[in-house]
């Protein structure tokens, strides 16, 4: 019988694109899948939509009061049923082969996790020609075509290994919806809740397991540029309280951990957070300016 594949989808008002993201879940050439969705206290009519998905014997729906995207992943990760376990955002998508390509490649490959490559695209749905120049310059400026492209070495690697193959080549790819993980190998492993940019320490700790890993030369995921969101939204002390959540969170694991090697990995990492920590406080003070 085929792995099953929990899909955790957190949504917070993004009734204009969640459809699109259900839609390419639902279309995939893999079908052997559950979908949760979680949504987050949302305000417009996403939960309207999102509703109109459990006629599906896949979908399952969730709602909390707003608590932010940390709580709504980790409430998707303690209902997950499946072997594996995969995120999408609500405003993006996948292409149609992204679950087929992951699990049978972790299933021949016994891997614990496996990782792959995504492309950012310009919101479709904007129609305000300014809106849109904006963010294709914003793509072109600070999300490059290859800012989710790995270029990493063929073959298996340990976490440890692969985290600091990436610390050396300077591109920590924490993104959490550029991967899909074994649910048995990081039970306990959970976002820091409340924070911003927690994908930094939530990826660190599956990597520190030092499973076996994979990152796959192949684009399958699809990142959209939109107004209003994480990524484009100017910087504020959200962010860096953010990055500090983080960090707290990095000193609470190299506290615990024995191992000399992986201490010196997430001390560079660390070191890494505080240079976007940094970058993050310079451009407050320029709009501050």
């Amino acid at each position: 019988m085929s792995a099953l594949v929990s899909v955790v989808i957190p949504v917070y008002n993004s009734w204009s694109y969640i459809s699109d993201c259900v839609d390419s879940v639902l279309a995939q050439t893999y079908q052997h899948f559950e979908i949760i969705l979680i949504d987050d206290g949302s305000t417009d009519r996403s939960l309207d939509i999102l509703t109109s998905y459990q006629k599906n014997d896949k979908v399952t729906l969730l709602q909390i009061e707003n608590s932010g995207q940390s709580v709504a992943r980790n409430l998707g990760v303690e209902h997950a049923r499946g072997k594996y376990l995969i995120f999408i955002d609500s405003d993006d998508c996948w292409y149609k082969n992204a679950l087929e390509v992951t699990v049978s490649l972790a299933e021949k490959m016994q891997l614990d996790m496996i990782l792959f490559d995504g492309e950012s695209f310009i919101d479709d749905k904007i129609t305000d020609e300014l809106t849109k120049a904006r963010l294709k310059e914003y793509l072109t400026r600070v999300y490059k075509s290859d800012t989710y492209v790995r270029n990493a070495p063929k073959g298996v690697f340990t976490g440890l290994q692969y985290l600091n193959y990436q610390l050396d080549n300077y591109k920590f790819i924490a993104s959490p919806v550029l991967y899909l993980y074994k649910l048995e190998c990081f039970q306990n492993i959970r976002f820091v809740p409340g924070i911003i940019h927690e994908d930094n320490a939530f990826t660190m700790e599956l990597l520190i397991k030092n499973s076996r890993i994979m990152a796959m030369q192949e684009c399958l995921y699809r990142r959209r540029i939109r107004q209003n969101s994480v990524m484009t939204t100017p910087k504020t002390i959200k962010n860096i309280n953010g990055l500090v959540g983080v960090l707290n969170r990095m000193a609470e694991v190299f506290s615990v951990t024995k191992d000399a090697n992986i201490k010196k990995s997430i001390i560079r990492l660390m070191d890494m957070m505080l240079s976007t920590c940094s970058h993050f406080i310079k451009q407050i003070d320029v709009e501050v300016d």
